[in-house]
């Protein structure tokens, strides 16, 4: 039912519930232009893998002219909202952008041969916390299979003991497993701990940077 819940989610909200992610370049700066550096000529795939309706990738696309963004995500109706965007056509008719519906718990990347991996980066922003935890490794294989030598796998998703899941914590008939909830309209969220992204990840690729994000709130009223 995930696919189903997800097209409900885009098809009620459409492009209205998130907002663009112009932080992006300072989070990463390996998404940034280096002046003077030579590489900064060359093109560089970033794929992200639950994309949305290209909050992150499309904004990406007007800061950054040497990328090429392949968007994914399991909801069709996402996609399709992604490529009516006027940004993501004048990309496309440049050879800057692609899509498709991905399912990462299913099968390899669609738009590359398996074995043959394109990707300089990926993006995997608060996705993998909708996937049953069951389900995790064999989506996070798929991931970095689409990888080359040397690229960077940019994450970001929910932390253990995130204020969200305390509140859902409370609620009755919320919790499925483990940091484990699905959310009032059939959508799942898991939380994770530093050694849960290390059990994912930690036996194919090398580790830069891992931390949470902590913030503190005040209400000053």
């Amino acid at each position: 039912e995930a696919a189903k819940n997800w097209d409900k989610f885009y098809t009620r909200n459409q492009s209205k519930f998130f907002k663009d992610r112009h932080y992006l370049m300072e989070v990463f700066p390996e998404l940034a232009v280096k002046e003077g550096d030579p590489s900064s000529l060359e093109p560089f795939v970033l794929l992200e893998v639950g994309c949305g309706v290209g909050n992150a990738v499309l904004p990406l696309l007007q800061q950054n002219s040497r990328l090429i963004v392949w968007g994914f995500d399991l909801s069709s109706v996402a996609i399709n909202l992604m490529m009516m965007d006027s940004r993501f056509i004048e990309a496309s008719k440049l050879g800057r952008a692609r899509a498709a519906v991905w399912d990462i718990t299913a099968r390899p990347c669609p738009l590359m041969k398996v074995g043959s991996p394109e990707a300089n980066g990926a993006l995997l922003l608060f996705c993998l916390s909708a996937v049953s935890p069951q389900k995790m490794k064999v989506a996070a294989k798929h991931v970095i299979g689409t990888l080359k030598p040397g690229a960077c796998l940019l994450f970001r998703d929910y932390g253990r003991f995130d204020e969200a899941q305390m509140k859902l914590g409370t609620s009755t008939g919320k919790r499925l497993s483990d940091n484990f909830y699905v959310k009032q309209d059939g959508t799942r969220c898991y939380y994770f701990a530093i050694d849960d992204i290390r059990n994912l990840f930690g036996d194919e690729l090398e580790e830069l940077e891992l931390e949470y994000i902590r913030r503190v709130y005040q209400n000053r009223g």
